[in-house]
């Protein structure tokens, strides 16, 4: 009997024992599997993280490609819009210095004209001579009239072909600085528009 007693005693403590390691066990367990879920959670962002990132190497390598070659086309177009302007303030140069030369040679004609005017002052003058006074009168404001049309029509020929220039490049019109003439005062004249390119401008258009 006391044998009996002995034997349960023993029983029922192993029995404690095994319940307080099975709790002492539990927590750790518990801690593992929710470590476990964890890892698996960041092995699955990383692994998205990882396929998002070589997506973006791979956006970034196209993206800086596509940069080289717009700088290459800026720096292209820079240079032409230099060249271009270079070759609008040589334009308007030779353009001043023609209206100047025309200027210059009208108001010559201009002196002459009063002198030979002068000349005659106080003197009966007959038909032939009033005829060549006002033939040289006309001839003179011909020439002028004709000189502002050409000169107009080259401004604004070559004004088209910059703007052409500028319209391949994507630039403004307005970009190029100047506009088109609409008339040239030479000696007080008032031109008439020519109608064709400075080359065709002939005295009979205007």
């Amino acid at each position: 009997m006391e044998e009996m007693q002995k034997v349960k005693e023993r029983a029922e403590k192993i029995a404690r024992d095994a319940v307080a390691e099975s709790k002492s066990l539990r927590e750790p367990l518990e801690a593992a599997i929710i470590d476990n879920k964890e890892l698996k959670r960041q092995m699955s962002n990383y692994d998205r993280d990882k396929a998002s990132l070589a997506a973006k190497t791979k956006q970034l390598a196209s993206l800086e490609k596509q940069f080289e070659v717009l700088k290459w086309e800026y720096e292209v177009i820079q240079v032409r819009f230099d060249r271009i302007l270079v070759e609008r303030d040589e334009l308007k140069a030779r353009f001043s210095r023609a209206v100047l030369e025309v200027q210059q040679r009208a108001a010559l004609k201009t002196a002459l004209l009063e002198a030979k005017l002068k000349h005659f002052e106080g003197r009966d003058m007959g038909p032939s001579e009033l005829h060549d006074i006002m033939k040289m009168k006309d001839t003179q404001v011909d020439d002028l009239r004709y000189e502002a049309a050409r000169l107009r029509k080259a401004h604004d020929d070559l004004l088209a072909t910059y703007e052409a220039k500028l319209a391949k490049l994507g630039v403004p019109a307005e970009e190029l600085g100047f506009k088109p003439l609409k008339a040239v005062a030479v000696a007080g004249l008032s031109p008439i528009v020519g109608q064709g390119p400075a080359g065709l401008v002939t005295r009979d258009q205007i």
